[in-house]
């Protein structure tokens, strides 16, 4: 059974709870044989559009920068770094 998890977050570096959840959830499904991806947001740091962690796959899809909500999170993220 193939399974996909739709987020803003990614399982690359958990930092918070949403990220810990997601994680936790996908390596487990992963680990019962499921197919399991996670498709996101592409961010500044993200190397590739795609990667596999612990046999998950997840997808990254590029986000419209001109968006000023997007703008306003992004700087809030990069301050808190």
């Amino acid at each position: 059974m193939n399974i996909l998890f739709v987020s803003d977050v990614s399982i690359v570096e958990v930092i918070g709870g949403a990220e810990r959840v997601l994680f936790e959830q996908s390596t487990i499904l992963q680990k019962r044989g499921y197919d399991v991806h996670i498709l996101t947001r592409k961010l500044p740091w993200h190397k590739s559009d795609h990667q596999i962690i612990q046999g998950v796959t997840e997808w990254r899809h590029d986000v419209v920068r001109r968006n000023p909500l997007f703008c306003s999170l992004l700087k809030i993220f990069e301050a808190n770094e």
